[in-house]
């Protein structure tokens, strides 16, 4: 592994463990180290992402209520990230993830 990458997931994991756990952020668990490949361990989170409940879960309909109720959820877990000393900025925030 190129020592750049290998910097950048020590970076993430030492943000990762000062995080305390918060309702509108998926925990960190651990890490894995397995045949050379670097691994975030995180919270499972059922139901699946984002992405399928707005896309491809035509049987389920969300409504505005909930859809506004997710979005409020969002801006919490990233206000929070935001407000951290020193603060996280997440630049990868997608409804696939």
């Amino acid at each position: 592994m190129p020592e750049n990458r290998k910097k950048e997931f020590e970076r993430e994991i030492s943000a990762l463990m000062k995080l305390r756990p918060h309702h509108n952020l998926v925990n960190f668990m651990g890490v894995s180290l397995n045949n050379n490949e670097l691994c975030v361990i995180m919270e499972f989170c059922f139901g699946g992402t984002l992405f399928e409940w707005l896309h491809k879960r035509k049987e389920f309909p969300l409504n505005w209520r909930q859809r506004l109720k997710m979005a409020i959820d969002i801006a919490c877990g990233m206000n929070y990230l935001h407000t951290c000393d020193p603060p996280i900025i997440h630049r990868d925030l997608k409804s696939l993830k």
